[in-house]
């Protein structure tokens, strides 16, 4: 069977009835599934088929070849006018250059106290971050930092309702969606825990609700998480920390 020849309802239906109400599956039963539905099935098109059932919203990665049939939504952001501005400021400039935004607003919806102070963070690569940060204060935006820390933020930004952060992206940070400039939640997260001075209003029991709202609410790829957490030296903390949340089994 040709593989285009899975990309039907009926084939959908199947696997999903199959797994129904299943929270953890490997990709070892997945694989198996097709073989015996589909002879001489390859394993790139058996890929090519996992590919689109994630693009439906059927299955989600929730670790390395493990994936749920009972999936919680991705967590997708609504940039609002402010982050709409920088970017497309940003970018008239720095066109091709790896850039990625976020918006500490968009953190609202997990904790319990909300925020006056909104974060604009802004991640280049590390050649060019101090030079999106002259850029940006040249084109006139105002309360903009470079690699501030607790003190700096305190003692400067305190009273500003808006206030730009420039960071060195860490190579390889996850990102939404392929070629996108927002990062996954799961990167988001990590640095939450990691940058303790920038977002030290967001620390302790805050944290954890964080931690505990998004995993409750969202798809998060724990492969993903402790891929970024290592690549930030954190792996081990970070491990201990959702141990203690309850949240290292959490589908």
């Amino acid at each position: 069977m040709k593989t285009k020849d899975l990309h039907n309802n009926k084939s959908t239906t199947g696997i999903t009835d199959h797994f129904k109400g299943q929270s953890k599956v490997g990709i070892k039963d997945i694989k198996e599934y097709f073989r015996k539905t589909v002879p001489g099935i390859q394993d790139n098109a058996i890929y090519a088929r996992i590919h689109e059932l994630k693009n439906k919203g059927i299955i989600a990665a929730i670790a390395k070849d493990v994936y749920s049939f009972t999936p919680k939504p991705l967590w997708i952001p609504s940039p609002d006018i402010d982050i709409k501005k920088v970017e497309q400021t940003i970018r008239k400039q720095f066109i091709s250059a790896d850039i990625l935004l976020w918006d500490t607003s968009w953190l609202n919806e997990f904790t319990n106290l909300q925020a006056f102070r909104k974060l604009i963070i802004i991640e280049p690569e590390e050649i060019i971050a101090e030079n999106v940060f002259y850029f940006l204060k040249e084109k006139g935006f105002k309360e903009v930092y470079f690699k501030p820390g607790t003190k700096e933020i305190e003692l400067y930004a305190g009273n500003s309702p808006l206030t730009y952060i420039i960071k060195s992206l860490v190579s390889k940070s996850p990102v939404l969606k392929k070629k996108s400039h927002t990062p996954g939640i799961e990167k988001i997260l990590v640095d939450l825990y990691c940058d303790k001075e920038l977002f030290y209003s967001y620390q302790d029991d805050e944290l954890s609700n964080i931690w505990t709202n998004i995993f409750k609410k969202y798809t998060v790829n724990k492969s993903t998480l402790f891929s970024y957490s290592r690549r930030r030296g954190k792996q081990k903390d970070i491990e201990e920390f959702m141990n203690r949340l309850n949240l290292i089994d959490q589908v």
